[in-house]
């Protein structure tokens, strides 16, 4: 027989403790909120009481905020700082977006604040243009912690002219900063396979699967969220290719199959991995392992390489394909570019030229 849920007030020490209901038969606290007229019960995810109060105050405190922020908007009150914590809510809640992305914008808004502080308490039609190129100039953020945090302050201030609080982004006459391109030290072949043996002799039960990881993304050249939602039935033999889901570029595409990962899927399919996710081992997902950090930088201090990452491993991808002779608006595809090669030529196109002088020092009259 099916019980209906009933909303009951917590009660301690003869008091009911105000905002918090328990919802039955189900045991898992509630915040009970009053909005637009009527009551809002927010789910706090537990059931244990001393979580659930400390969640409450969370809860509480960011009701509170929100109110406060959208009262303010209707009379023209609206800081910067309120702005800011309205934006990052938006972004909270963007379920397209990564945590790890979220967590990057959080820290550029934070950077903006320390760049000018008065910010956080100015409204955005009271903010001096010629102060902020002032205080943003003498940032002493690096290019690409500089470049993040200028694009999130103009994100936030064109929420303000969304909400006709302004009628121009102020932070749209700041430039941002040259990123110096670096060259790419990658480790050669050779280093490479002491890397991956490195991995698969670990103690870890997870050992062959890291080897799996660091293989496949070298052998395809996939982005590590991509290569992590690939499954057997995205792997092709008879066409020789790899389907991709849509990820970063939102556009799907198929890369070959290379014979080095031929090679590495029959070994996979040959002897299946142990995986510490029930999900992924029931997913039926090419690789059990979806992450790879300090035993990668262990292999490669051991073997006296350069240090590579997940995302090195995708650069060693088009590194060797275009030293191989595949052309750059090939490689491009195949990483999943949609600019038509200009970005893989601004970061390979090094290594044409230098294929191209190898080849000319091969040609004789």
């Amino acid at each position: 027989m099916k019980t209906n849920a009933q909303w009951e007030p917590v009660v301690k020490h003869g008091n009911p403790i105000k905002h918090l209901y328990l919802r039955q038969p189900s045991g898992t606290f509630y915040a009970r909120l009053y909005q637009n007229g009527k009551n809002k019960y927010v789910n706090l995810g537990t059931t244990v009481y001393t979580l659930a109060r400390t969640k409450l105050a969370q809860v509480l405190a960011e009701h509170t905020t929100a109110w406060t922020i959208k009262s303010d908007a209707k009379d023209g009150s609206l800081v910067v700082g309120q702005l800011a914590a309205l934006y990052l809510q938006s972004v909270d809640a963007d379920t397209g977006i990564r945590q790890s992305t979220r967590d990057c914008k959080r820290d550029c808004v934070q950077r903006m604040f320390n760049i000018y502080p008065e910010l956080r308490d100015t409204r955005p039609g009271q903010v001096d243009t010629a102060e902020l190129q002032r205080r943003f100039a003498a940032a002493p953020y690096a290019a690409s912690a500089f470049n993040g945090c200028l694009d999130e302050t103009r994100a936030i201030f064109k929420m303000a002219i969304d909400r006709g609080l302004i009628t121009r982004n102020p932070a749209d006459s700041l430039n941002k900063k040259p990123v110096l391109a670096k060259r790419m030290t990658l480790p050669s072949s050779e280093q490479f396979k002491q890397i991956v043996e490195v991995l698969r002799s670990g103690d870890s039960t997870t050992a062959q699967a890291q080897g799996d990881l660091v293989e496949f993304l070298a052998y395809s050249g996939l982005r590590i969220a991509e290569a992590t939602e690939v499954t057997w039935d995205d792997v092709d033999f008879v066409k020789g290719q790899i389907y991709v889901k849509p990820s970063k570029s939102d556009h799907d595409r198929y890369v070959p199959m290379l014979s080095a990962m031929r090679d590495l899927l029959n070994r996979m399919q040959a002897v299946p991995r142990f995986s510490r996710s029930a999900e992924r081992q029931a997913g039926n997902f090419v690789l059990a392992s979806t992450e790879v950090y300090d035993e990668l930088t262990a292999a490669c201090v051991k073997v006296g390489a350069p240090h590579i990452s997940h995302h090195d491993c995708r650069h060693m991808f088009a590194t060797k394909c275009i030293e191989s002779g595949v052309d750059i608006s090939t490689v491009s595809r195949w990483l999943g570019h949609v600019d038509g090669g200009v970005l893989a030529m601004r970061v390979y196109g090094h290594l044409r030229q230098e294929h191209s002088q190898e080849m000319a020092a091969k040609v004789t009259f």
